[in-house]
């Protein structure tokens, strides 16, 4: 893949004579940032007792960020790493080493590796952390990433167009977050939903490679920037503004709108009910004995929280992220206290900022186009390619 820093000081000089400096980062990447080589880097492994690694084909390891190669070979049968006293134990074929840390495994040629039995693109950097764990990351090209992205985020099954305009936002989410990465950084982000999820190679099918290869260096830029463009499952029938769910500064691609697409989508409307223990755990108290709307001037409802340790008022995103947002799905809800428990009534899947993955299904399905879709969701963006 070709480097990116040209190419995306290219997009930037479409900015001549725009608004004031928005506040989400420098107009160019730091020295030294991942931009500058178009490599992503991934967190596999956080702080886990050991990594598991194989290269099916030749490989070579090195010392992270160092030219001289420590060992090749034909293969790297799968091979268990550990922290170790000034390193990085394992047993590869020319036997049992402490490795110094980090260091970096990489297939060679086209060849792929594997990361605890899932296969990726790319290379393994291992660190061993002071505490005796060990982190394993996949850094891996820009464009390797996103195919293995796109099938992690959205059924391969969707229309064409939803895995088009699925494939630019999440390239332009990624290369939003390796423009603000610090130097030195272990990794950009992380491979489950708290980021973006990826899967590696088996994520990608026919249809998905498809769609990343037709949108190969599209990006959405906002006044010749990158911007964070958030996605989620469902919005319930209308996107919301960054500054509310974040608490972020609104630019209109992320101020929200109505969606209008996603009302077939299994969690358009929802109930939950949650019992009065398993509230009490997850709150932390001995006891919840009521929860209720309380309206706010201007502002979202909260909820009022009445405990055997007191009254207190939660916003929704607040509560959410303790009850769990595999149980209450979306930020927008009402609640009741019920005679056992308490029960929810809501709208939606996710954050509800930017595209409505369900909604931009629901638009391709109508024939819309994925600028069309981009367009709708991301209002006032320009559709950019910073690759050739």
């Amino acid at each position: 893949m070709r480097k990116l820093s040209a190419a995306f000081a290219l997009a930037l000089a479409l900015a001549a004579g725009c608004a004031p400096e928005p506040d989400w980062g420098p107009a160019s990447p730091p020295p030294g940032s991942p931009l500058a080589s178009g490599e992503f880097r991934v967190a596999i492994l956080a702080n886990a007792a050991a990594a598991e690694i194989a290269v099916s084909g030749p490989y070579e390891i090195r010392k992270e960020g160092e030219p001289a190669i420590l060992e090749t070979g034909a293969a790297l049968p799968p091979t268990v790493f550990r922290a170790a006293a000034g390193g990085l134990e394992g047993s590869t074929p020319s036997g049992r080493r402490i490795w110094p840390s980090p260091i970096e495994i990489r297939p060679r040629a086209d060849g792929t590796l594997s990361i605890a039995n899932a296969r990726y693109r790319g290379r393994a950097v291992l660190y061993a952390n002071p505490d005796g764990t060990i982190d394993a990351v996949n850094a891996v090209a820009l464009e390797s990433y996103i195919h293995g992205v796109v099938g992690g985020e959205m059924p391969a099954s969707s229309a064409p167009e939803a895995l088009a305009a699925q494939a630019i936002a999440a390239r332009s989410y990624a290369l939003y977050k390796m423009r603000a990465a610090a130097p030195g950084k272990r990794w950009i982000g992380a491979s489950d939903a708290s980021f973006q999820v990826y899967k590696g190679i088996r994520a990608e099918t026919a249809s998905t490679r498809d769609a990343v290869l037709r949108t190969a260096g599209l990006v959405l830029l906002w006044q010749g920037r990158a911007f964070p463009a958030y996605y989620h499952s469902t919005c319930g029938g209308r996107t919301r503004d960054v500054a509310l769910a974040f608490g972020e500064r609104s630019i209109p691609p992320l101020a929200g709108g109505t969606c209008g697409f996603c009302d077939r989508a299994p969690r358009f409307r929802w109930n939950a009910r949650v019992d009065r223990s398993e509230a009490a755990t997850r709150l932390g108290v001995p006891r919840v004995d009521v929860m209720e709307m309380v309206p706010q001037a201007g502002a979202p409802a909260r909820v009022r929280v009445r405990t055997s340790s007191g009254s207190a008022l939660w916003t929704r995103e607040a509560l959410r992220a303790r009850l769990g947002p595999m149980r209450i799905f979306g930020y927008d809800f009402t609640v009741r206290t019920g005679r056992d428990g308490f029960d929810f009534a809501g709208s939606g899947f996710g954050h509800g900022v930017g595209l409505c993955q369900e909604g931009a299904r629901g638009m391709a399905t109508a024939g819309r186009t994925h600028p069309q879709i981009l367009a709708h969701y991301y209002p006032g963006a320009d559709l950019v390619r910073i690759q050739p």
